[in-house]
């Protein structure tokens, strides 16, 4: 079994699996800083270009571009919103 099946099982079984109340906690806390980390980002040079791609392709709308207020498909908006999300790391 590869390391990408190897590691889908395990989610997979992590999904039946109740989290305490310090688990969801946590879970909360990083899916609230990730939003606000990629709204901030969103404006800055590189996720705006990826953005600006992202309209140009005219795809389906149907993902959206967190800061942008539109969407794309789901692999264009996955791009500039990671970029988004990770611009202010660097």
């Amino acid at each position: 079994m590869s390391l990408t099946a190897r590691f889908a099982a395990e989610l997979s079984d992590l999904v039946g699996a109740p989290l305490d109340a310090a688990a969801r906690e946590a879970c909360v806390a990083l899916v609230v800083d990730g939003l606000a980390v990629a709204v901030l980002g969103a404006g800055e040079t590189g996720p705006r270009l990826l953005a600006e791609a992202a309209f140009a392709a005219r795809c389906k709308p149907v993902a959206t571009l967190i800061g942008h207020g539109a969407g794309t498909s789901p692999a264009e908006a996955a791009r500039a919103n990671g970029a988004a999300m990770h611009v202010l790391d660097f």
